[in-house]
C-alpha cells in the first residue's frame, strides 16, 4: 500500500506566519502513512519551494522526519518538481538521496529523447517523470519520446509524475483559472506510455478527482497547503464545497487501483471579509471577529476592498498589517473577490501566481533588450540577490554566500561571451 502526496513546497511563504504550515504538514503525512502501514510515502515533485533551502531549522525538521520514517522501514520515493530542479544540477532532493532518506527514479535525456529508468522498492517498480523547466517533459511526452527501461515482470508499476494532464473527464483549467494557462497533455499522451498500474500525479494543486474513494489508475492528491496566496484561496473554495486538501491511500492492483482519501485542513484556517465600506476601524474591528473564530494554529484572512474608497485604502492596509503582525495571522488583501464556492476559481488580478508573473516578466525582459542570457537563469540569479538573510547565518556567511552563489550563475551566463 502507498500513501502519495505532492508539492509539499517546503520553504513557501517565507517570513510569514505560514512559514512552517508545509513542514506541519510533512509531518502530519508521515503520521498518517505510519498508522495506515504503508510500505512507501510517494512524493510527486516540488517537495521544495527552491532547489536550496536557506533556514537551517526548516531543513533539520525534513530531515528528522525523514530519518523516522527510514527507521520504520517506510520508503519515501520523490521525482524532482519544476521547483526542485537547479541548472547547477544539485538540489536539496539530491542531498536527501544521498543521504539516504529519499529514493528518486533515475532518468535519462539523450537525442532519442527522455527514458525513464526503474526503480524496485518492496513490492513495487518505480518510474520517475520529473518537471522540467519551460515544461519540456511535456514535449517529450505529446512526441511519444518517454520510454520506461524494463523492470521485470514481478511487482505493481507506478508512474510518478510532476506534469500537467487532463485525464479520464477531469481537466484542471475547468476549475481554475491558473491551469488554463499551463501546457498540458491529456488522454492521448497517457496513451503512449507504456500501461502502469498507477500513475501518482503532481504539479496540479487541486485534488483531483474530487472523491473521497475511487477506483482507477490515476489521480491528483492536489497540495496538502500550496505556495501562493491562490492556493489560499482554493482551500477556501474546497471547503466550501464540502471538500479539503488530502492525502491518497493507495492501493494497486492489475491496472487499477483502490484510492481512498484522507481529508485534512492541515492546520490552515480560512476566512474571507466581505463588507460594505465603514470605518477603517469598524473594518478592522470585523476582521478581529472573524480571526477569533479560527480555531486552527495558522490563521489566514482575505480581505475584499473592492468597496472601500481609493483615498482611505492606505490607512486600511496599515491598520490591517498592524493587525497581522499582532495575531500572527497570514493576510491577503485584494480589490476584487470571486464567490467562493463556484466551480470555476477567478484567480486573476492579485491572486495570479506569483512565480509565473516573475518568470513572464523576466522573459519579456531579455526579449525587448535583446540579451543573450536564458530567461531562467537570470530569474535564478534575481532570487539570490533577493534573498534575506537566514537567523542561522552571520552577515559575513550570508554575502559570502550570495555573492559565490551569484557569481557561479553570472559565469554561466556569460561563458564564452568576450
Amino acid at each position: 500500500m502507498l500513501i502519495h502526496t505532492a508539492d509539499l513546497h517546503i520553504g513557501a511563504f517565507p517570513r510569514s506566519p505560514l512559514s512552517t504550515a508545509p513542514l506541519d504538514a510533512l509531518d502530519r503525512i508521515a503520521e498518517y502513512a505510519l498508522s495506515e502501514g504503508a510500505q512507501v510515502l510517494v512524493v510527486a515533485g516540488d517537495f521544495f519551494e527552491t532547489p536550496r533551502l536557506e533556514n537551517y531549522e526548516h531543513m533539520s525538521r525534513v530531515a528528522r522526519t525523514l530519518r523516522r520514517l527510514a527507521a520504520e522501514g517506510l520508503h519515501v520515493v520523490a521525482v524532482p518538481g519544476s521547483h526542485d530542479s537547479s541548472f547547477r544540477g544539485r538540489s536539496l532532493l539530491d542531498v536527501l538521496r544521498e543521504a539516504g532518506l529519499v529514493k528518486v527514479p533515475v532518468f535519462t535525456l539523450d537525442q532519442r529523447g527522455l527514458t525513464l529508468h526503474p526503480l524496485r522498492v518492496g513490492d513495487y517498480v518505480f518510474y520517475g517523470l520529473p518537471g522540467l523547466r519551460n515544461s519540456l517533459e511535456q514535449t517529450y511526452l505529446s512526441e511519444g519520446r518517454v520510454f520506461f527501461e524494463d523492470g521485470g515482470e514481478e511487482g505493481s508499476r507506478i508512474l510518478v509524475a510532476h506534469t500537467s494532464l487532463r485525464f479520464a473527464g477531469y481537466d484542471p483549467s475547468d476549475y481554475s483559472y491558473r491551469y488554463g494557462k499551463a501546457v498540458m497533455g491529456g488522454d492521448e499522451v497517457l496513451g503512449k506510455l507504456p500501461p502502469v498500474d498507477y500513475a501518482a500525479l503532481g504539479h496540479i494543486h487541486l485534488p483531483l478527482p474530487m472523491a473521497e474513494s475511487f477506483t482507477g489508475n490515476i489521480a491528483y492528491p492536489g497540495a496538502p497547503v500550496g505556495r501562493d496566496a491562490a492556493d489560499i484561496w482554493e482551500t477556501l473554495v474546497l471547503r466550501r464545497r464540502g471538500f479539503d486538501r488530502r492525502i491518497l491511500v493507495v492501493e494497486p492492483g492489475s491496472g487499477r487501483a483502490e484510492v481512498r482519501s484522507i481529508l485534512d485542513g492541515f492546520g490552515v484556517g480560512v476566512e474571507v471579509l466581505r463588507s460594505g465600506y465603514t470605518e477603517p476601524r469598524d473594518l478592522v474591528r470585523e476582521a478581529e471577529a472573524l480571526i477569533k473564530d479560527l480555531d486552527t494554529r495558522y490563521k489566514c484572512l482575505i480581505v475584499s476592498l473592492e468597496n472601500v474608497p481609493p483615498d482611505k485604502r492606505p490607512e486600511v492596509e496599515k491598520l490591517f498589517a498592524r493587525l497581522a503582525a499582532e495575531r500572527g495571522v497570514w493576510l491577503h488583501l485584494r480589490t476584487r473577490l470571486a464567490e467562493p464556492g463556484s466551480l470555476t476559481l477567478d484567480l486573476r488580478g492579485e491572486l495570479a501566481n506569483i512565480g509565473e508573473l516573475e518568470e513572464e516578466a523576466v522573459k519579456q525582459v531579455v526579449e525587448k533588450l535583446g540579451l543573450n542570457v536564458e530567461p531562467q537563469m537570470l530569474l535564478e540569479l534575481l532570487n539570490i540577490l533577493g534573498r534575506e538573510r537566514s537567523p542561522d547565518s552571520s552577515k559575513s556567511e550570508y554575502v559570502e554566500q550570495v555573492v559565490g552563489e551569484a557569481m557561479k550563475i553570472l559565469e554561466e551566463m556569460f561563458r564564452g561571451e568576450t
